[in-house]
């Protein structure tokens, strides 16, 4: 692609290159229904050339099943990454609902909006913001059911709550749909505006480093943050950051950031693999 869409991540490059792709499909079509057909061209070529897909529509078709197989990629580990965001701390023991949940929203979703939308080319998805706001909600809330006592019956109302924050914004954001108020937005300041993406960047940080550390971040758990195993987990992350970083401006092709997604992946689990069936080294005192 151009150099016009550097700035956005791979979802949203795969969702424009298949919109392009189904604009040229029409435009192939509206050019083939153009031609007049005059008697030289034959009944049996006048069919091939109706009904036989050519090449390019082929090869579009290839793309937009390759875009949606990254989108869906990308969507996978942007479930699992909040769903272990949301679901840390008291909730880390059922996080297998909480990505169970998580696969289950986004896939119904993203099902509306691509039968839905008034673009044809809309995927949706999970999204940071909205992540961030509803994991610190959870963790409220889930910390006022455990100083209650309520410490083996956390899961069955934090699905609950979810669900009903869930439908209520839906109803609003419906709500100034319908009214046309989405100008409004032009009032909000932009210290406002840069105060709470501001305030969602930090809370992503400090939660990511909950969930590789299971410690808060905060200056009561600096021993165990700075414990050799903690800060070994701590440069793997970095190491990914930095990887993602420098690769997505580097590289303009959107398989860079599925690749190193799954390199990362492959990467941990051999770590793991090795650590624990290779022998430990027998450090004897002589």
């Amino acid at each position: 692609m151009s150099g016009e869409f550097d700035g956005l991540d791979a979802t949203e490059k795969a969702g424009i290159e298949a919109a392009l792709n189904r604009c040229d499909r029409l435009a192939l079509k509206l050019r083939a229904n153009s031609v007049t057909r005059g008697p030289s061209i034959s009944l049996t070529s006048w069919r091939w050339q109706t009904f036989a897909p050519s090449l390019s529509t082929i090869e579009m078709g290839l793309r937009d099943l390759f875009g949606g197989a990254i989108s869906g990629v990308v969507s996978i580990v942007y479930c699992v990454s909040y769903a272990a965001f949301i679901f840390s701390g008291p909730l880390a023991p059922w996080l297998g609902y909480g990505i169970a949940a998580t696969f289950i929203s986004t896939t119904i979703g993203a099902l509306v909006v691509a039968l839905r939308s008034s673009l044809p080319f809309t995927i949706a998805g999970p999204d940071s913001s909205t992540s961030v706001v509803t994991a610190t909600l959870v963790a409220a809330f889930v910390e006022w059911l455990v100083a209650n006592g309520a410490t083996d019956h956390v899961l069955g109302p934090t699905l609950l709550l979810m669900a009903l924050s869930s439908a209520l914004v839906g109803i609003l954001l419906s709500g100034l749909g319908l009214a046309r108020a989405g100008r409004a937005i032009r009032f909000a300041p932009y210290p406002v505006i840069g105060g709470f993406l501001g305030a969602t960047g930090w809370l992503m940080v400090s939660g990511a480093s909950q969930v590789i550390t299971d410690a808060p971040l905060a200056f009561a758990n600096i021993h165990a943050l700075l414990s050799p195993a903690s800060l070994s987990k701590l440069a793997a992350a970095a190491a990914i950051v930095v990887s993602l970083y420098f690769g997505l401006r580097r590289f303009k092709n959107p398989l860079v950031l599925v690749g190193l997604i799954l390199a990362g992946i492959a990467a941990a689990h051999s770590w793991r693999i090795c650590h624990l069936y290779l022998p430990e080294p027998n450090h004897a005192q002589l």
